[in-house]
Order: C-alpha cells, then structure tokens, then sequence
C-alpha cells in the first residue's frame, strides 16, 4: 500500500526532509481532518542505487520524529507529567532514607544519590514542558 497526499494538503502545511516525513504528514492530516485512503501500487525493490541508510537508524529516527510532534503538541502531558513522576519517585526514595537515617543512624548514599538524580531530572522536565507550552502557544497564536 501506498500513502497519497492532494496539493492542497502541502499548501496547508510546512514539512521537514527525511525520511522520517511520513508519520509527521499522516499525523497532519489526521489534525487538518483530511481525508487518509491507501492506495495499492506496484513497485520494485531490486533496485542498484537504493537508500543506504541503517534501517535502525532509520527506525530510531522516525520514533524520534513522531515524539518531536506529539512533544509540540502536548509538552505539559508528555514532559511535564512524567517529570511530576520522577519528582514523586525521589521524594520516595528521599523520605526512604530519612526513615531509615532516622530508625538506624545509617545516612545511605546510594538512596541519596537516586532522590538526587529523580528529582533534578523530574525538575528539569517540568519546566522544559512549561517553557516548550510557552513556545508552542506562541506559535499557534502566530498562525505559523
């Protein structure tokens, strides 16, 4: 099968290159509520000069692509929601090790280090979701 897409449809809307652009065009459509049919075609692939990009490559970029769009899109849900979780997991671990500081005498580093690390990751996604938010609000406001 095989995607097509009407002129009108590249009117509405900028594309980056890549290979990747397909997922971000079927997405756009499903958005803009076009209408999406597969069409069959018949193609062949024995061919001499064809891509030569590493399929895991290729796969890693286009699962890359699709988060770059949904991230635009929803940057509070998709960002800011898994940082408020890892906020959550470190003041976990963080009150783990008052307990047992506060039971037993022993300060752990290692409980120490994973509150650290989940609450400074959870911190920085948070405010990347409010600053990506900002952004994307900007731009809609735009109308670009």
């Amino acid at each position: 099968m095989h995607s097509s897409f009407g002129k009108t449809f590249f009117r509405k809307k900028r594309f980056a290159n890549g290979f990747e652009i397909e997922s971000e065009m079927i997405m756009v459509a499903r958005d803009l509520q076009l209408k999406i049919a597969e069409v069959p075609i018949t193609c062949n692939y024995d061919l001499k000069d064809t891509s030569t990009e590493n399929p895991v490559r290729h796969g890693f970029g286009v699962l890359g692509s699709i988060i770059n769009v949904i991230a635009e899109k929803r940057p509070m849900l998709y960002i800011g929601l898994p940082g408020m979780v890892l906020i959550m997991i470190g003041f976990y671990f963080g009150l783990t090790l008052l307990r047992q500081y506060n039971r037993a005498g022993y300060f752990s580093l290692p409980f120490t280090l994973l509150a650290g690390f989940f609450i400074i990751v959870g911190v920085l996604g948070v405010f990347i979701s409010l600053v990506l938010n900002v952004i994307s609000r900007l731009i809609r406001e735009r109308g670009e």
